[in-house]
């Protein structure tokens, strides 16, 4: 038996719903965090308040991703877990496999056994999607691949990580909705793993090329552009370019700083990397001053006990070390 039709007043109600949440996307993928956070939260409660489970899922993944991107790991993640049940509940496939992704990089932040299971939620709703809609199932796909290879640049497996994220750029070509932003995280993606593993040549060509999308998209001051410019720091660091480093790092937290505010979690990486450009030139009171600057960010935002705050203690401890304070290097 066929679903009765909504009432008028409660389809234009969906409707509406519908273009907010399209707004709220346009807003996340451009980082207007504050803008896209004033939209999501009434229309989670307009969801909710007329009791589409479909529409509730997508708010609530919407809702996941700004507060990501803003830096609330914990928070993003009690809210992409609601859009996964919610879409399940729904037969939301797509919803599903969306907030499944989302949640395989965003549970890194806290225990990487969790990023696995999402990955099997997310192969399982892609396998009920291709059947009915083939080209979604190829970008998510792509989604999913990028996403793995994030995990496995953190957990060392570099050789797999790129063939995660070449195969997620080999997909986009076939996409019916590729954007350049879309390959532009994925260059950046290559060009940061690149550097880890000490090619320094291909790691230039790929941030170069992350770095030219981002500016023709975004223009050049937005947050995406600092991500290119922190990595392309850290490579010019590695070469000894030191004085062009500092330049590259110190525009890159200029812009972090003036679009997501001083506090953002995103700042402690470009902190620590101008602190390590500040230790190569000697200049160790600098050095320790942006440390300490990274650490308060990270305690803050990710608590005491994860390993990223304890990376950040290691650093500290070296420059006092260097500068000869033994005692406070010892008490890190």
């Amino acid at each position: 038996m066929l679903a009765e039709r909504p009432p008028l007043a409660e389809a234009a109600a969906q409707s509406q719903l519908r273009e907010t949440l399209a707004r709220v996307r346009a807003r996340g993928r451009t980082l207007q965090l504050g803008p896209g956070l004033d939209l999501v939260v009434p229309a989670l409660t307009q969801a909710q308040r007329l009791g589409d489970r479909a529409l509730l899922a997508e708010a609530h993944l919407e809702h996941g991703r700004l507060l990501h991107s803003a830096g609330e790991h914990a928070a993003s993640e009690r809210a992409l877990t609601d859009a996964f049940f919610a879409a399940e509940s729904s037969r939301s496939d797509v919803i599903a496999a969306q907030a499944a992704i989302e949640l395989v990089a965003g549970t890194m932040q806290q225990a990487t056994p969790g990023a696995q299971l999402w990955s099997r939620h997310a192969r399982a709703q892609i396998d009920r999607v291709v059947a009915d809609s083939p080209s979604d199932a190829l970008r998510l796909e792509a989604l999913l691949a990028q996403a793995l290879g994030t995990v496995q640049v953190h957990t060392g497996d570099h050789a797999q990580a790129e063939q995660s994220f070449l195969r997620a750029l080999a997909l986009r070509p076939r996409l019916r909705d590729d954007d350049s932003l879309g390959r532009a995280d994925l260059h950046n993606n290559l060009g940061n793993l690149q550097l880890r593993r000490g090619d320094l040549a291909a790691a230039e060509e790929q941030l170069g090329r992350a770095s030219a999308l981002y500016i023709a998209e975004l223009g050049e001051r937005h947050p995406s552009v600092a991500v290119a410019l922190n990595n392309l720091g850290a490579l010019l660091l590695a070469t000894g370019d030191n004085a062009e480093a500092r330049t590259v790092l110190e525009r890159a937290l200029e812009i972090r700083t003036q679009a997501l505010g001083p506090e953002h979690p995103d700042l402690a990486q470009s902190l620590g990397n101008l602190a390590s450009v500040h230790v190569a030139l000697g200049d160790y009171a600098t050095a320790r001053t942006l440390h300490e600057r990274a650490l308060a960010i990270k305690q803050q935002t990710l608590g005491a006990n994860h390993p990223a705050v304890a990376n950040t203690l290691n650093n500290l401890a070296l420059v006092h070390y260097h500068t000869g304070a033994f005692t406070d290097a010892r008490a890190l």
